[in-house]
């Protein structure tokens, strides 16, 4: 069976939506989409629960097939609310206690860097 190169692709949404910038062919292999700060990416304003047509546009470039991880630290009930029509299946994972200052008191960071493309 051949195998596929693992590959990782960052780039902001602009740059996704940029056809200067990205091949939308290449997006089509892509298997997982993280999305940090998905409030301020997809959700425009924090009390208006209409989604903003840039996220539809952005949405409609990234494989429906993929498994998306989403990620934010503030989330309104507006905000809410977009996420659960832009994603109905959608799982959430939050944080058990408010006074736990860790999310996960065994985290360790590790930073790669990589430079070139």
């Amino acid at each position: 069976m051949p195998s596929r190169a693992d590959r990782i692709l960052f780039k902001t949404p602009q740059d996704l939506l940029d056809p200067n910038v990205t091949d939308n062919e290449d997006l089509a292999t892509i298997d997982i989409v993280a999305i940090d700060e998905v409030d301020a990416v997809l959700c425009g304003s924090e009390f208006n629960d209409t989604i903003p047509e840039a996220s539809i546009e952005l949405l409609d470039i990234l494989p429906d097939q993929a498994q998306y991880i989403l990620t934010t630290a503030h989330l309104t009930r507006a905000h809410t609310r977009i996420i659960y029509r832009l994603f109905p299946d959608i799982e959430t994972v939050r944080q058990s206690s408010s006074s736990q200052r860790v999310l996960v008191p065994t985290l360790r960071q590790v930073f790669r860097y990589f430079s070139g493309d």
